[in-house]
């Protein structure tokens, strides 16, 4: 009480003179702290603005370098999926070429019989490496895209051939001109050749690929010459 009472009575009146008096340079002071405290403020926002900036460019390489991964990963993935492909597709086709290595090929002619009996013939021979079995003779020429039909035949009589064998029978009567020799290999897919009894029309080879077939070269064994 007594203190506030010698402020105001002694030191107050002389603050106010001196702030009267001197409130020109004191205003300028004021001025002058504004500006140094608006500068400093604009240092520090500009700092933490570049700040703020590498951290945002540091994200950014970040995300790049992360999509970079990525993208790696996905290419290597694509090559581990190619390779993959490539090597079943190489495995399929080795497995193919074991198969037509060993596979049965048989082609048809029509000969005759000893000299005095002169009855034509129906001869069959295996010029493939493989075995034929379940050979038999149809009375027409199959059509490929009707192969499960029923069709008139004759089981040939051995049913099965060798690799080089050769074998016939009796020729049987074909309404249309041609015979049809269906047969299978030890793959067990099915195999046709059809023959013409005149023998002026090439034979024509068949074989079973997945569900349905693909042709093989024609042989061109003349149906009538004296020897295969």
């Amino acid at each position: 009480m007594i203190i506030s009472g010698l402020l105001s009575v002694y030191l107050l009146p002389d603050l106010w003179n001196w702030l009267y008096t001197n409130g020109t340079a004191v205003q300028a002071l004021s001025s002058v702290l504004a500006v140094v405290v608006g500068i400093v403020t604009i240092i520090v926002l500009r700092i933490t603005w570049k700040a703020i900036n590498r951290q945002a460019a540091a994200a950014e390489e970040q995300t790049k370098a992360s999509y970079a991964l990525i993208k790696a990963a996905e290419e290597q993935t694509k090559a581990t999926i190619e390779t993959a492909a490539a090597a079943k597709e190489q495995g399929r086709l080795l497995a193919l070429q074991y198969e037509q290595s060993l596979a049965p090929l048989i082609v048809a002619r029509r000969v005759f019989g000893e000299p005095g009996n002169g009855l034509p013939m129906l001869e069959l021979k295996n010029i493939g490496t493989g075995v034929a079995v379940d050979v038999e003779v149809i009375f027409y020429e199959v059509e490929i895209a009707a192969t499960n039909m029923i069709y008139p035949s004759i089981r040939f009589d051995p049913s099965t051939l060798g690799p080089g064998e050769t074998n016939a029978i009796g020729l049987p009567t074909s309404s249309d001109g041609f015979l049809t020799i269906r047969y299978r290999g030890t793959d067990r897919l099915e195999r046709f050749t059809v023959f013409h009894i005149i023998g002026t029309i090439s034979q024509k080879h068949w074989v079973q690929q997945g569900t349905g077939f693909v042709s093989l070269q024609p042989a061109t064994v003349a149906s009538n010459t004296p020897g295969l």
